[in-house]
Formats: structure tokens, sequence, C-alpha cells
């Protein structure tokens, strides 16, 4: 296994690993995550992340800062506060394994419009995706969600007109957003 920690602070990076081999983890330092992407319209796949929890430092597996992001194919374990942290808006979720976060499998904040598709996250400490009162307008289809302690799918009030359709959890979704389309998804599974 080969281990980095990196910054993707310019815009249209691309961070290809190469497969879950190639990790990254930032320990239990103080900065922000084991993958931050503060450039924008940039690509981060195939590679495992991890920012050891229980350290008290609220770091996140991938932190996402800015717009039109894709996170595709990774692996996030044992992070310390959110798996991946979704702060701009139109960022792509898809087809990652996140297990054992501490807060948030998966937080679409800050912006509208994010699409979380084909994820599968288990376990946790908290809510397994979270659609804050600003994540407006996002998708979320094709999520595999159960284990986690607190809501399985959590649409915050204020993260309105959303689409949460196909997912399938081991609990009921929790929405207290208006006009968002929730629907045709399996609530007790397992």
């Amino acid at each position: 296994m080969f281990t980095i920690n990196f910054d993707a602070n310019s815009a249209y990076a691309y961070v290809d690993g190469g497969g879950w081999n190639t990790s990254c983890d930032n320990g239990t330092t103080s900065s922000s995550a084991g993958v931050r992407i503060s450039g924008g319209t940039s690509i981060v796949k195939n590679i495992a992340v991890s920012s050891t929890g229980g350290t008290g430092n609220n770091n996140d597996g991938i932190l996402a800062q800015n717009d039109y992001n894709r996170i595709d194919n990774v692996l996030v374990w044992d992070a310390d506060r959110y798996g991946i942290n979704c702060a701009g808006a139109y960022n792509s979720v898809l087809n990652c394994v996140v297990s054992d976060s501490d807060l948030i499998g998966i937080r679409l904040t800050d912006q509208p419009n994010h699409t979380c598709t084909g994820n599968i996250v288990k376990g946790g400490a908290g809510t397994g995706i979270q659609v804050q009162s600003t994540g407006d307008n996002s998708v979320i289809t094709g999520n595999l969600v159960y284990g986690t302690t607190g809501n399985t799918i959590q649409l915050d009030s204020g993260g309105d007109n959303c689409v949460v359709v196909g997912n399938r959890t081991d609990g009921a979704i929790s929405n207290s957003s208006t006009g968002s389309t929730v629907g045709n998804n399996d609530e007790t599974g397992f």
C-alpha cells in the first residue's frame, strides 16, 4: 500500500489513485481532511482515504470546498467527522464506499445541486447521507445506507426541491424539506 496526503488547490486537478491500494491518511494531524479539494472543477477517483477517527480534530475524509468536483470510486473509512463533505455547488459523489464516519457519511451542504448516486454508506455514529439547509435541488439515487446510528438519509428544512429515489436503507428517510420528491425507496432492507 502506498500512502499519500494531498490538497488539490488548483482548479481542474485530476487525481486517479489507480485503485484502493493507494491511500491518503492524515492520521491525527489537525489538517482539515485526508483529501482536500479547494480548487474546484476537479476529479478525485480510485483511491482510499482516512482521517483517523476519535482524535477530536474534526477532520473529514474528503473535503470538497469548491464547485463542480467529481468524487468517484473512493473508499473512505474511519473519518473523524464527515466521510465526504461537499461544501461547494454541483459536486458529484459516485460509486463510493463510506464506512464508520464519526458524524455524517456523506454531507451535502453550503451550496445547491449535488448528485449522490450508487454509493454505499455503512456504520458510523450519525447520519448516512445528509442534505443540509442550503443543499437545494440535490439528487440522491441508488444508494445503499445501513448500520448508522442516526437517520439513514436526512433532508433538513431548507434543503428543498431534492429528488431522493431508488435508495435502499435499513431505516426511515427523514424529510423536513419542502417540495422534494422522496419515493420508491426500500426503507426496510436488511
